[in-house]
């Protein structure tokens, strides 16, 4: 991991295990030794906010690797359904149904898929409905004086470092 922040030893230790970890067993390991750092409030707080951002850097370039490998991964399944699509045009044109060329088999098979024609008239047994507050709505209601049952403001303390 490369550092942008330069850690103290314990702390620089501690990053260089977190870096091998895989399991979450040994992350909290890591954290446990963390707390137990002998050190003042002061230091503790400036060492683990650095600490903090370098793990978040190796989390941006894990996302940026993630994206690339995502868009590689749909670059190749776009290709691969082209080449099905290719096969299943040529076997059409041949009017085939199934072909057999060494040790791949081409073809259709039968299957089945529900098709809702009129959703009005289906039978309520068979409708899923999902229920869901509107928080957004219910906070604007209740921040201009509105009573909203079964609803509150509820006030959290989020903790942050910059």
């Amino acid at each position: 991991m490369s550092s942008i922040y330069a850690l103290n030893k314990d702390y620089a230790e501690l990053s260089a295990m977190l870096e091998a970890a895989e399991t979450e067993e040994e992350v909290q390991a890591i954290q446990d030794t963390l707390e137990m750092i002998n050190v003042s409030i002061e230091e503790k707080l400036e060492n683990t906010g650095k600490f903090i951002k370098n793990t978040e850097s190796d989390i941006a370039g894990i996302k940026a690797e993630i994206e690339r490998l995502t868009a590689m991964k749909k670059t190749k399944e776009n290709f691969v359904e082209r080449l099905k699509n290719n096969v299943e045009f040529a076997l059409k044109e041949k009017g085939l149904e199934t072909l057999t060329v060494g040790t791949f088999k081409a073809g259709y098979r039968k299957s089945e898929s529900v098709e809702i024609i009129n959703l009005d008239v289906i039978p309520a047994d068979f409708i899923k409905v999902e229920i869901k507050a509107d928080k957004t709505a219910i906070k604007k209601a209740i921040k201009a004086g509105e009573t909203v049952d079964g609803a509150q403001i509820q006030t959290n303390m989020n903790f942050y470092i910059k």
